[in-house]
């Protein structure tokens, strides 16, 4: 079988497990911030928010007319490049534009004109119907029987899903089967609205949400390999993205024979709020180390509070994390993986203040760049992120490269601001090289800020 040789590639495999049907496991060693796979969509798009700023093929936001796509190491930026007919796709080379005229926008250009391409159910069932309908050139699709064979097998959940959404989903099949058989050769694919409602089904419970280099949404797209991880609110390994290709890393040192775990979800929730996410979307209850191990306490931390709390004893509670996790910075990612109890303590022996609210009061403070206080919020913050992420996880690393540059730009605390901008540049560095080595120009652009950020702060304590 291709996936099995495809899995073998990659020193991985696919064996049965009987609470979540299978597993994909390493076979052999894999260190933390290595690279476990990379595989392509078989078809993905940007979403409408940002569909005029990346391309529409690659996703790539960096434009250059020198190179192909987002792989390009060139400098020279230019303006995306608008299709001339429908002027509602964008792409940042002759060559994306090529490729996607011939896996798709050739047959949907016209239409995007007419029909509604803000709904994502619609725009992913065209482009896959053309791809296994045999339309699409499938010489321009990277791995295109890996994927297939693997789609195929993908779990569509359909007993499971309501009448009212199996009555929309057929809908959706309906128009765009009826959209489709106008296109020369289609009919002879012998697809029927019965697959395109299978098709709906397995997106509905297998795409992924297509994320940047600071994790903010861009599109969504169908990975039938990643679809075959299996998820863990405290996962060993995490999914980034190289433009639209999908790379899964490693962030801890995984033995041969173990079980490769990724979140579905942002698990930076509360049991129940993540157990309901999971059983809506998803179809299972977790059983993970966080749902069922001694992790569960933190929990109490991100759960609403009956009422929201003061800035002043927000301030002076979060400068009690500042106090027990400053000195901890240099250590923190070099330690094994444990919850520290002091910090434990602190936090729940205090009033607390949602992460959702605390989130907001953060960006409300930085879009008015009041910069000292928030410093000090992001430190609860922090503390809060260090229990319930895995120690090396993209969030913990971007976070304090906020705090970072908090602290840079504090007008108070004089010498000991630029101090934690030092150390909490090197800590966020540390996190994310982690998860953004050897996935693009584009993540690692996040690391070289991060490293002009420490030279600007060590010469400023040098002089």
């Amino acid at each position: 079988m291709a996936l099995d040789s495809y899995l073998a590639a990659h020193n991985l495999a696919l064996v049965p497990k009987q609470s979540s049907y299978r597993a994909i496991v390493t076979r052999s060693p894999v260190p933390k911030g290595s690279v476990i796979i990379k595989s392509p969509p078989l078809c993905s798009f940007p979403t409408s928010s940002v569909a005029d700023s990346i391309c529409n093929h690659c996703f790539n936001s960096q434009v250059s007319r020198l190179t192909p796509c987002a792989t390009s190491s060139s400098s020279s930026s230019h303006s995306l490049m608008r299709c001339s007919r429908c002027k509602s796709a964008f792409y940042c080379s002759v060559q994306c534009q090529r490729k996607a005229w011939n896996l798709h926008h050739k047959w949907l250009c016209d239409g995007m004109v007419i029909t509604d391409n803000t709904n994502g159910d619609y725009e992913m069932l065209r482009r896959v119907c053309l791809v296994i309908g045999g339309i699409a050139k499938k010489e321009y699709l990277t791995d295109y029987d890996v994927l297939y064979e693997t789609f195929s097998g993908l779990m569509d959940h359909k007993s499971d899903y309501s009448q009212d959404i199996l009555e929309y989903f057929n809908q959706v099949a309906t128009v765009v089967l009826n959209d489709l058989s106008s296109i020369k050769n289609f009919n002879k694919s012998n697809l029927t609205t019965d697959d395109l409602v299978n098709y709906l089904c397995i997106f509905g419970c297998n795409n992924f949400t297509v994320h940047d280099n600071q994790i903010f949404s861009v599109g969504e797209g169908t990975y039938p390999v990643g679809s075959l991880f299996n998820h863990s609110c405290y996962p060993n390994a995490v999914v980034m993205y190289h433009g639209n290709v999908q790379i899964v890393k490693a962030i801890e040192d995984l033995s041969s024979n173990d079980e490769v775990m990724i979140s579905y979800i942002d698990t930076a929730n509360t049991k129940s709020t993540r157990q309901q996410l999971l059983t809506a979307k998803y179809y299972f209850d977790c059983k993970c180390i966080r749902c069922n191990g001694n992790i569960k306490d933190v929990d109490h931390l991100l759960a609403p509070a009956s009422s929201t709390m003061p800035t002043a004893l927000l301030l002076e509670l979060s400068t009690r994390q500042r106090t027990l996790l400053s000195p901890l910075l240099p250590s923190l990612f070099i330690i094994p993986i444990s919850i520290p109890p002091t910090l434990l303590q602190s936090l729940l022996s205090q009033p607390h203040t949602p992460l959702a609210l605390l989130s907001q009061h953060l960006s409300d403070l930085l879009r008015n760049e009041q910069w000292d206080i928030a410093a000090g919020i992001g430190y609860r913050i922090l503390a809060i992120y260090v229990l319930c992420y895995p120690r090396y996880h993209p969030m913990i690393g971007l976070h304090m490269y906020t705090m970072a540059k908090c602290f840079w730009n504090s007008t108070s605390d004089g010498r000991t601001a630029v101090e934690e901008a030092v150390k909490l540049s090197a800590s966020a560095r540390a996190v994310l090289e982690v998860s953004y080595k050897d996935c693009g120009e584009i993540n690692w652009d996040v690391i070289n800020a991060i490293d002009d950020l420490s030279r600007m702060a060590s010469k400023e304590l040098n002089t």
